[in-house]
């Protein structure tokens, strides 16, 4: 696990997400080998394996304290500066794609860049709010697409998207799952609305607005029956029938 790759960064959040102190002692001596001869200049522009690695990071620093790490995750911070497409990200520099940024990657990317603002890392404060808003227009939509697409179906989608369910998610020893707040965390806040309308924070509600509930299922579980449903449901769903003749 010494290689900057995206199946090393994941084999690091696997051994920190068991909780264990023999697994937490492993990941040190990973990162006390690489970081023995880091150069900045060393990163890639790759976003696979730089959003894996820096969460990997990020999730060390938070989890130890150990701010040996903290020039890699700036170094993750700067090449994420650099790379940044309209607040999003391709698969490595100069990747063309019809689907234009590649959010299977870029959501890990951004997810970096948040959790380097906890470790007190140097993160440019633009190109976190142009990923901000870039991702806050898919929330209470659907699944966050793998491209610059619509939100897709549902909200179960995968290939890098959702992609830490692999983990030992239970015992919420990642900071992304769920753990404890870190003690080495640097308090930070963020814009209460990067897009968007005030009105926007009721839609993108998972439990609904109050003028909802009467309806029966939360919107995120609505949509997911109405995109699947067949005519006859549709009608129930409209609770009439003119619409469908």
């Amino acid at each position: 696990m010494k290689e900057h790759t995206l199946a090393d960064g994941l084999g690091i959040l696997a051994l920190l997400s068991t909780g264990e102190e023999e697994d937490l002692a492993t990941v040190s001596a990973i990162y006390r080998e690489r970081m023995s001869a880091f150069q900045p200049e060393s990163i890639p522009n790759h976003s696979w394996n730089n959003g894996y690695q820096g969460i990997a990071a990020c999730e060390y620093y938070l989890r130890s304290g150990d701010k040996s790490v903290i020039p890699l995750i700036d170094a993750l911070c700067e090449s994420a500066r650099k790379w940044e497409v309209h607040g999003g990200w391709t698969h490595w520099a100069g990747a063309i794609t019809k689907y234009g940024v590649v959010n299977a990657c870029g959501t890990n990317v951004l997810t970096t860049l948040l959790l380097a603002k906890q470790c007190g890392a140097e993160v440019d404060e633009a190109t976190l709010q142009r990923s901000l808003r870039f991702f806050y227009r898919f929330a209470g939509h659907g699944a966050n697409p793998y491209g610059h697409h619509r939100p897709e179906d549902g909200y179960d989608s995968n290939n890098g998207r959702i992609m830490m369910l692999g983990f030992t998610a239970p015992k919420k020893q990642l900071q992304i799952l769920g753990a404890t707040p870190s003690k080495h965390a640097v308090p930070f806040t963020l814009p209460k609305l990067p897009w968007g309308r005030e009105a926007d924070l009721t839609f993108f509600k998972l439990e609904g607005g109050a003028a909802y509930q009467a309806s029966g299922l939360p919107p995120h579980l609505e949509f997911a029956s109405i995109v699947k449903a067949d005519k006859e449901q549709l009608q129930s769903f409209a609770r009439h029938t003119g619409c469908m003749a």
